[in-house]
């Protein structure tokens, strides 16, 4: 009796657990999604990144441009390599616990956003 009664009490919690694991993936989605919509410039190199992966099937942004690699500029395609290694570096430090500056133009919101990506591949 004593059993049940603790597997019952077990099943509630993963139900519960379950059910507020759910809610706050939805909150924490729609929350990157709100801060993306914003026009920062930080925002403007993600965008173009995932335009970007759309185009060449990764985010591994060549550095040596030629003009066969994809639909984008060469200027473009140098800002947004150098972008995505300083934000692959940025991320690396923060992993290991160290302060990275977010001073500039960027926003407060791109560690979670570049965390949530699929910038590494």
């Amino acid at each position: 009796l004593a059993l049940k009664k603790a597997q019952a009490i077990v099943t509630g919690c993963r139900s519960r657990y379950n059910a507020a694991r759910a809610r706050v993936q939805d909150t924490a989605k729609d929350e990157c999604e709100s801060l993306l919509g914003e026009e920062t410039p930080w925002n403007d190199m993600f965008h173009k990144l995932k335009k970007y992966k759309v185009d060449a099937g990764d985010c591994n942004v060549k550095q040596n441009f030629g003009a066969e690699d994809n639909k984008n500029s060469p200027e473009m395609v140098r800002r947004l390599s150098a972008w995505v290694g300083k934000n692959r570096k940025d991320g690396k430090l923060r992993g290991r616990g160290v302060a990275v500056s977010t001073s500039g133009a960027k926003g407060t919101h791109e560690g979670k956003a570049s965390e949530e990506s699929d910038i590494e591949n």
